[in-house]
């Protein structure tokens, strides 16, 4: 064989390399691309809850009451029950010392609409909503009897 054919790869031989090489390249563009997508998409969920946590209702401490529930919960596409999907919330139940509920559920309606929601009062418990730069949230002020002690719920999560 000619010394000339021995020091020059076959056209295959040629290729492999090349291909290789695209091949990792298209892989790190593909990767980083789903990389910056899942950190806007993540930041998008954390933008959320850090807006609904600065609200006043989210850092309410309440006079004559117990804060039982302080829950901070980001959106998620699979829940922990039942897989079902769980949407960004903010969770404050206060039991009330010394007062009954319906006089808590009365002063945390009065210091929501305080703080700029718009409330539709019944009751036993309110609905209402307020701006955000993400967009519209809701606010839920129950009273719920089915514990013990009686607790008034405070739900905050974008509409």
């Amino acid at each position: 064989m000619p010394a000339e054919a021995m020091k020059q790869p076959s056209r295959a031989h040629r290729r492999r390399p090349v291909h290789r090489g695209l091949i990792v390249l298209v892989g790190f563009v593909l990767a980083s691309g789903l990389a910056v997508a899942l950190i806007h998409w993540a930041g998008g969920r954390d933008q959320v809850l850090a807006e609904l946590l600065g609200d006043p209702m989210a850092s309410r401490s309440q006079p004559g009451t117990s804060l039982i529930t302080a829950d901070d919960i980001t959106t998620s596409r699979r829940g922990v029950i039942f897989n079902k999907p769980r949407s960004t919330q903010v969770l404050r139940s206060f039991a009330p010392r010394g007062q009954s509920a319906a006089k808590l559920y009365q002063q945390l309606a009065a210091s929501a609409e305080a703080s700029g929601w718009r409330l539709q009062r019944s009751p036993n418990g309110s609905q209402g909503t307020k701006r955000f730069s993400f967009g519209t949230a809701t606010i839920s002020i129950g009273i719920n009897t089915l514990v013990s002690p009686t607790q008034v719920a405070v739900v905050l999560e974008p509409a």
